[in-house]
C-alpha cells in the first residue's frame, strides 16, 4: 500500500479498510504520526522539536519556522488524502478482477510493531515545556551526542508561552488539513473535482511540481547540452583535436606524395638529378 501512492493507483482503490483492517489501521497510525497528531504520536514531538529549534536557534526565526510549519500542514493534508482515497469511500476497482485481502502475518506483524512505535516512540522525547510540569524526562534529548558532533549554538531565550503557542498553531493547522483532506477524498470525489476546477491554476502548478523539472532543464540541462555539443564536441574535439591529428596526417601524405614523384624508376631523371646536384656543388665551391 505504501508503494502505491501515485495518482492513478490511488484513484483505482477506495473502500479497502473493510478488506484490509490491519493494514488500514497501521497505515492510519503512520499517517497520524507523519501528520503530527498532537500529544499522541511520535511525529508530533519530533516535528515540534524541529520547528521550535528552527525558531529559537541563532540564524533561525519566524521564516524558517513558517517554512517548516507550512510543510507540516501540507504533509498532513497529503497523508490523509491518501487515507481517504485508499481505505474509505466506495470501491473504485473492478471487483470481478481485483480481490483485495489482508497480507499474511509475516507482513502485518512488522506493520503493527512500526505502528505502535510511531505512536508510542515519541513519548521518549517529550519536550521540556510539556514534560517539566509532569516531571517527565526527555530521554532522547542528548542521546545522539556521542555519535554526532554537537553544533555550538545556544537557543535564544523565549518563554514557554511562545513555544506552546507555536505548538498549538502548527497542531491546529495539521488537524484542519487532515479533516479537510479526509472530507474531500473519502467520498465520491465530486467536491474534490469541483475544488480542482475552481483552483485550476494552483492545481496545475502542483501537478507540474512547481515546474522545477522544467526550470532545471532550461537552466542546467539545456546549457550543458549546448556547451557539450557546440563547444566541447564541434570546436574542441572536432576542430582542435581531430583537426590537429588530421592536419599532421595530411602533411605526411603530401610530403610522401611529393617525394614519391622523385622515385619513379626512370634512369634519365636520376642522371639529370645527379648533374644538377653536381652543378650546385660546383657553384657553391666557386662562389
Amino acid at each position: 500500500i505504501l508503494a502505491m501512492h501515485h495518482e492513478q493507483d490511488m484513484r483505482k482503490m477506495g473502500g479497502l479498510f473493510k478488506h484490509m483492517p490491519v493494514t488500514g489501521t497501521t497505515f492510519i497510525a503512520g499517517a497520524l504520526a507523519l501528520s503530527g497528531f498532537p500529544l499522541v504520536t511520535a511525529g508530533f514531538y519530533s516535528k515540534d522539536e524541529i520547528l521550535w529549534n528552527a525558531f529559537a536557534a541563532p540564524g533561525g526565526g519566524a521564516v524558517l519556522w513558517g517554512v517548516g510549519a507550512v510543510t507540516a500542514v501540507l504533509t498532513a493534508f497529503y497523508m490523509f488524502r491518501q487515507v481517504g482515497l485508499t481505505f474509505f469511500g466506495k470501491a473504485r476497482y473492478d471487483p470481478h478482477h481485483v480481490h483485495p485481502h489482508e497480507s499474511p502475518r509475516s507482513m502485518t506483524l512488522p506493520l503493527v510493531v512500526l505502528a505502535v512505535l510511531s505512536i508510542a516512540g515519541g513519548w521518549l522525547g517529550i519536550p521540556h515545556v510539556l514534560g517539566e510540569p509532569l516531571q517527565l524526562p526527555n530521554l532522547l534529548d542528548h542521546y545522539f551526542e556521542g555519535f554526532f558532533a554537537r553544533v555550538p549554538a545556544e537557543l535564544a531565550h523565549h518563554g514557554a508561552g511562545l513555544e506552546l503557542g507555536l505548538m498549538a498553531a502548527t497542531s491546529a493547522g495539521a488537524l484542519i488539513a487532515m479533516f479537510v483532506a479526509y472530507r474531500l477524498f473519502s467520498g465520491d470525489l465530486q467536491n474534490a473535482a469541483r475544488l480542482g476546477r475552481q483552483l485550476s491554476g494552483v492545481r496545475t502548478l502542483l501537478a507540474n511540481k512547481y515546474y522545477i523539472d522544467e526550470l532545471y532543464d532550461a537552466v542546467i540541462i539545456q546549457p550543458i547540452h549546448w556547451i557539450s555539443r557546440n563547444v566541447l564536441w564541434k570546436f574542441v574535439d572536432v576542430g582542435i583535436v581531430d583537426g590537429t591529428v588530421n592536419a599532421v596526417g595530411g602533411l605526411a601524405r603530401w610530403l610522401g606524395g611529393a617525394l614519391r614523384l622523385t622515385q619513379n624508376g626512370v634512369i634519365e631523371n636520376y642522371a639529370v638529378g645527379v648533374v644538377l646536384g653536381a652543378v650546385a656543388i660546383v657553384w657553391w665551391l666557386v662562389f
